[in-house]
């Protein structure tokens, strides 16, 4: 299963692993991302995997909540001119993005689908 797939033009999408946790409010990450409408969703159709799509099962996990994809701008051109320097710059964006993806989604979800009775 890819994490990186570059997509035309400066577009790239990631995917990264959810936690199998539950967030504070008792609700599994990965549900919380599906019910809140953040995650679910791929941009990449479904093939073999090679040149711009996904296998059934990267559809699947991220369907699942399992997997969250990420869609970023991110300029190739004229960085890396060799494979293993466009490597190096994209995992190190990869990196970068999942910092900042956790630090988001872990305050946006943090209580996400708590329920208590309002008792009057």
């Amino acid at each position: 299963m890819a994490d990186i797939h570059v997509l035309g033009g400066n577009k790239v999408a990631m995917h990264f692993a959810v936690p199998d946790e539950n967030n504070p409010a008792g609700v599994p990450w990965s549900v919380a991302l599906i019910n809140s409408g953040q995650g679910g969703r791929t941009v990449l159709l479904e093939a073999d995997g090679t040149a711009g799509r996904i296998t059934a099962v990267e559809k699947a996990a991220i369907e699942a909540g399992t997997v969250f994809e990420r869609v970023v701008i991110l300029d190739l051109e004229g960085v890396g001119q060799t494979a293993a320097g466009r490597l190096a710059v994209l995992q190190n964006h990869h990196a970068i993005t999942l910092a900042a993806l956790t630090a988001e989604l872990l305050s946006s979800l943090r209580h996400f689908g708590q329920v208590e009775e309002a008792r009057f």
